[in-house]
């Protein structure tokens, strides 16, 4: 049987990846940043996004390891910056299946489904949350916040606080 285009280019996608995987000395460990980007174009059929211009979307994620996007998506400007957190991450998985999986996500993959997918899937994750009232009130009280020290050694201005917090 013939094989479409679209499949031929996700076939040597995967393949890229896996070799520079193995040039990277395959590492055991990676970050994969969830990030869904506007690119404003004057196409007469691109639609518009929530920035009111007319806009294509595509939604990435990008692991600093190797230095690449490892899956990618390209969609139409009106499509939610929200659309397909876990469907992507269904392909990293699978793509990484004996490696440890970091995820990393602006506010956007704070949804629920997204994140019962990594905690299922054993995955440590870190994503940006809106401040709402109920964890605004939670992290005012906190007393265990630390000083921020970066991998290099470095002590920064910036507190941490690990909380375990479960959304209603």
């Amino acid at each position: 049987g013939q094989v479409g285009y679209s499949t031929l280019l996700e076939m040597l996608h995967r393949e890229m990846i896996t070799i520079i995987y193995k040039l990277k000395g395959s590492p055991k460990k990676v970050t994969l940043d969830f990030d869904a980007s506007i690119f404003e174009t004057f196409k007469k059929e691109a639609l518009f996004c929530y920035e009111k211009v007319k806009a294509y979307q595509p939604m990435i994620v990008y692991c600093p390891e190797l230095g690449i996007v490892v899956v990618h998506e390209m969609r139409d400007g009106n499509i939610s910056p929200q659309t397909g957190y876990k469907r992507l991450l269904d392909r990293c998985i699978e793509m990484f299946r004996d490696v440890k999986i970091t995820v990393r996500s602006d506010s956007a993959g704070y949804q629920l489904a997204f994140m019962d997918a990594l905690a299922a899937n054993s995955k440590e994750y870190f994503i940006t949350a809106d401040e709402f009232e109920g964890l605004g009130n939670r992290l005012h009280i906190e007393t265990g916040w630390t000083a921020y020290i970066s991998k290099s050694g470095i002590t920064t201005e910036q507190e941490i606080l690990e909380i375990d917090y479960i959304p209603t």
